[in-house]
């Protein structure tokens, strides 16, 4: 809850909002400055309920912002409420944020049953006029909707929300408060001039005050500060100048009718000229300190000005924020920025030139982006953004660059070539190859102008023009278009021209030390499983993954787990594997990096991993987390392996064949819809290593006891060329040897090949799956001897990657020839450990496995570890608030700890990065992850919380 100061005490409305708080709504509704706020805080501050409370700015006019606060604000309610809604807005892409609502209504329902929760709890949804964004009212609507009984949601705006209040109010499920209701009587309006003002006016005065403020009550404190000032109120009646009231065209002003220009107007012109003009360079920003101030201005005094404000009562409000600054009040800065503009607009101009400076240097670039644009400022977007976009490339922010770039002028886009570029990864990201080609030809003639002109002043002029700084700029640039164009061409097949792009990269980063080095290692860890050589795939997955890291860049580390770690299991070593998946999970998680548009295929991949360790449970957990963490920006290859293999091999190896069809069907649906363009397809028109759909349907049928589509299958020779991807075409070879053996041919000197062939290459599944082939079609023959020499070979292979359901699901004929190899001395461990998993196959409950995870799921009810609310108790003179606050400590990790020790000590980021051997970049995600856990939104507030608590939360940490 906000600092409301000394408050206005309205008993009459505290007792209308008391007669309603057992509706689920209720709503005030007035413009700015008619105490909304402060009779929300008065009614909280008289009745002791608990409360949570949300203050709403147009920042949180975005779906995961909005949600995120929300969870944050209801977490006072009971540490565990939120859980299930964060781990959907760990991926902040979903598309139906309904999820998050209803997840967080089906907490609040099993916390009705509780025996300690607090009879009744506010909401406070505070300034909610910035809202207005679809995919939070609709969800809303629902919470709304289905809220219990104990929780009253309480909404100030400055007008009515599109909730169907009007429906809620006529069926008895919301009550209002309209502006009429918050205005002061003339009574009223006497008392608070008084009290608040020292003001002692005769009834006349104050009745020409009451008809010309309306009982507005920022109108009212206007009037009283321009009267305590020295204005005459004979002035209030004459009408104010007619050209300084068309200056401004604020409508929230003007709907009101309430001379607010002229109570504006006396009050910034009793102020002395520099004082004018410091609050007209402050109108610029969004809040202040006194370096900004200083800096705007071009004084050394704003910290006796900015006293001065307040003590003046200039509508200055002292905040809790990383500036440990001010802001001013929101109608007086309205005013005075429009003023400045018709007054003034060089000297405007040059205040947000000189904001855009200080913020730039202190690192604040997303404020310092929003002043760019405000001015049309092209090549300072460029400049910052030069700084922002490899972070927003590296932690796969690409719905964050899409809005900006929605921005930017076509024709100012084309000679920014670092925006093209990440208009380019966008487009890639999206299956868009001709645009992702536009985009990277664009660059490359910014390159070629920047390379024709010779003479060092016009190339440093054509470098401020592109929003660079040096040469090494376009360096870096020119290695991306390799990188992209080598990801373009690697996938449309064309292998060569990929690894010819690559081998530049390597050749020109050794020379310049290129931060983009990890992705020609991932070129090639991609080209060599391509080509199925899958022993040196993992050499390089490995250099790729710890350069990757090295320069904090998530997308590399998701690209490259998602290889490595298949390449690891096809080579059989699925527990080293497993424990690096697990090592670079961590990794991802801490440095906030589980957001990068391909982090579905890596998750995708531990199901693999998990499938095949027939820990299913975990399989189907990181299944879904795979598919709630698909977003406009994950790559369709990604959506088909992530969503459809995926799912449909979870489906298979828990025999639910007729989902595994009906997956296969909406597969087929996908890819039609995605790729069936000018009458190509997937599979004949861009590389995938993954099995067409024909093929997997076959082996689907084939595992359910269907034989023959395998068989039909077998008629069609595989073709290298079809799809360029030799790993592939090694398992296709594979599949249709198997297929001519069930009809009877004799294959084995193929099949022999492939074995070797997959020998050479590294990859122990496919040889594996060749003994095993020959055993069954031994067995089927009646040949069990013969059978069992192939199956122990199979056996002693797999055992030393610790395989499980590669095995089992073979058929029923792999339980008989366990039992055999058993019986025989055959690897005894490994053999009694599979027939263990499969006597667990045989009573899992696939149905209810395969069901997507309850809201509480995993989420043990700990009521001793339960955060208390705010009552009516106040036996401690800490608050429960700070209680609470408190208790977040100690969820911060060691690391985190150090990083606030370290911000403690007045240390900056350079500072506490250098101190703690860590990047920059990876400090501002620390302290991200600080606020996000501590609940606060700024620095100030995370360092008043540690300082009241040090010793306790190192103790912790």
């Amino acid at each position: 809850m906000p600092d409301a100061g000394s408050l206005v005490h309205r008993p009459q409305l505290l007792q209308v909002l008391n007669e309603h708080v057992d509706l689920g709504l209720s709503v005030i509704t007035a413009p700015a400055g008619y105490g909304k706020t402060s009779l929300v805080c008065d009614w909280l501050a008289h009745n002791h309920l608990p409360y949570c409370w949300f203050s709403i700015d147009q920042k949180n006019n975005q779906p995961s912002s909005f949600w995120t606060y929300v969870c944050a604000a209801l977490k006072r309610v009971d540490a565990g409420i939120t859980n299930k809604a964060e781990l959907f807005l760990e991926n902040s892409f979903i598309e139906d944020y309904s999820l998050i609502s209803d997840a967080l209504i089906e907490a609040l329902e099993k916390i009705t049953r509780k025996w300690d929760r607090p009879q009744k709890i506010i909401m406070v949804l505070d300034d909610f006029h910035h809202i207005n964004h679809k995919q939070i009212l609709e969800p809303l609507q629902r919470f709304l909707d289905y809220l219990p009984s104990w929780v009253h949601v309480l909404i100030t705006s400055r007008n009515l929300p599109e909730l169907n209040i009007p429906s809620r109010a006529s069926k008895m499920k919301a009550h209002v408060i309209y502006s009429r209701n918050l205005a002061f009587s003339a009574d009223q309006m006497a008392d608070f001039l008084q009290s608040k003002l020292s003001l002692h006016l005769d009834s006349d005065e104050l009745q020409s005050i009451y008809e010309k403020t309306e009982g507005w009550a920022a109108a009212i404190q206007l009037a009283g500060i321009a009267i305590k000032s020295g204005a005459s109120l004979a002035n209030f009646n004459e009408r104010p100048d007619i050209a300084l009231l068309n200056m401004r065209e604020n409508s929230v002003l003007q709907q009101d009718s309430l001379l607010a220009d002229f109570l504006f107007e006396e009050v910034f012109l009793q102020l002395d000229e520099p004082l004018r003009q410091v609050l007209l360079g402050l109108s610029v920003v969004d809040n202040f300190n006194a370096p900004l101030s200083d800096a705007i201005n071009e004084v050394s005094n704003s910290e006796t000005l900015i006293k001065t404000l307040l003590d003046a009562g200039l509508f200055v409000v002292r905040l809790n924020n990383e500036y440990n600054g001010y802001r001013l009040h929101a109608l007086f800065r309205d005013w005075l920025f429009d003023y400045g503009q018709k007054t003034a607009k060089d000297h405007m101009l040059k205040c947000q030139q000189r904001a855009i400076g200080w913020l730039n240097a202190h690192e604040c670039f997303d404020d310092a982006l929003n002043l760019a644009f405000a001015i049309q400022d092209w090549p300072l977007v460029a400049s910052i953004m030069r700084k922002l976009y490899p972070s927003v490339i590296q932690m796969g922010r690409l719905d964050y660059a899409a809005s900006i770039l929605k921005q930017i002028p076509i024709h100012v886009m084309n000679a920014l070539p670092h925006l093209n570029m990440l208009r380019a990864v966008m487009c890639f990201n999206q299956y868009q190859y001709e645009e992702t080609q536009l985009s990277l030809e664009k660059v490359e003639a910014c390159l070629e102008r920047f390379y024709k002109n010779t003479e060092p002043h016009q190339q440093q002029k054509q470098l401020t023009d592109m929003g660079l700084e040096g040469v090494q700029d376009i360096t870096l640039l020119a290695t991306g278009v390799k990188v992209l164009q080598s990801q373009m061409a690697r996938f449309n097949g064309d292998s060569a021209r990929a690894q010819a792009l690559d081998n530049e990269v390597m050749v020109e980063s050794r020379l310049n030390d290129d931060n983009l080095l990890c992705w020609a290692h991932y070129g090639t860890l991609v080209d060599c499983f391509i080509n199925d050589e899958v022993a040196s795939s993992i050499q390089h997955g490995k250099k790729a993954l710890a350069l990757a890291k090295q320069m904090d860049d998530g997308f590399c580390v998701t690209a490259t787990l998602g290889w490595l770690l298949q390449g690891l299991y096809h080579s059989g070593k699925i527990q080293e594997a497993v424990a690096l998946a697990e090592e670079n999970l961590s990794w991802l998680t801490q440095n906030n990096l589980l957001n990068t548009p391909n982090i579905s295929t890596f998750y995708g991949t531990m199901v693999v991993l998990y499938i095949e360790l027939n820990q299913l449970e975990l399989a189907w957990q990181y299944y879904y987390l795979s598919v709630d963490s698909i977003q406009p920006f994950t790559e369709p290859r990604e959506i088909i392996f992530s969503r459809y293999h995926c799912h449909i091999q979870l489906l298979t190896v828990s025999r639910l064949w007729d989902e595994a069809k009906e997956c296969l069907q909406q597969l087929k649906e996908y890819e039609h819809l995605t790729f069936n363009q000018g009458g190509q397809s997937l599979a004949d028109a861009h590389f995938s290593i993954l099995l067409d759909t024909k093929t997997l349907s076959a082996l689907v049928d084939m595992q359910s006891g269907n034989v023959l589509p395998l068989v039909q299958l077998s008629n069609t020779d595989p073709d290298l060329t079809f799809h360029n991807c030799n790993f592939r075409y090694q398992y296709e070879c594979f599949i249709q040897v198997a297929g001519k053996m069930l009809m009877g041919c004799d294959e084995e000197e193929q099949l022999n090949q492939i074995e070797q062939h997959s020998q050479q290459h590294g990859v122990l599944t496919r040889q594996v799956d060749c003994h095993l082939l020959l055993a069954n079609i031994l067995f089927g023959k009646g040949e069990e001897a013969q059978a069992l020499v192939h199956f122990v070979k199979a056996i002693r292979l797999a055992a030393k990657g610790e395989f499980v359901n590669h095995i089992l699901q073979k058929g029923p004929v792999m339980a008989l020839l366990l039992e055999q190899a058993l019986t025989g001395g055959v690897e005894t461990e490994y053999c009694q450990k599979l027939l263990q998993h499969s006597a667990k196959l045989k009573n899992t409950d696939f149905k209810t496995l395969s069901q997507p995870p309850s809201n509480d799921e995993g989420i043990e009810d700990d009521t001793e570890q339960s955060i208390e609310v705010a009552t009516n108790k106040s036996a401690s003179n800490e608050t429960p608030l700070n209680q609470y606050k408190m208790s977040l400590l100690a969820q911060l990790s060691p690391r985190e700890t150090q990083v606030l020790h370290q911000l403690s000590l007045g240390g900056r980021n350079k500072d506490i990065a250098l101190n703690l051997h860590l990047s920059v970049s990876t400090v501002k995600r620390h302290l991200q992850n600080i606020y996000g856990k501590l609940q606060v939104g700024s620095r100030t507030e995370a360092l008043i919380l540690f300082n009241q608590h040090t010793s306790a939360a190192l103790q912790e940490g």
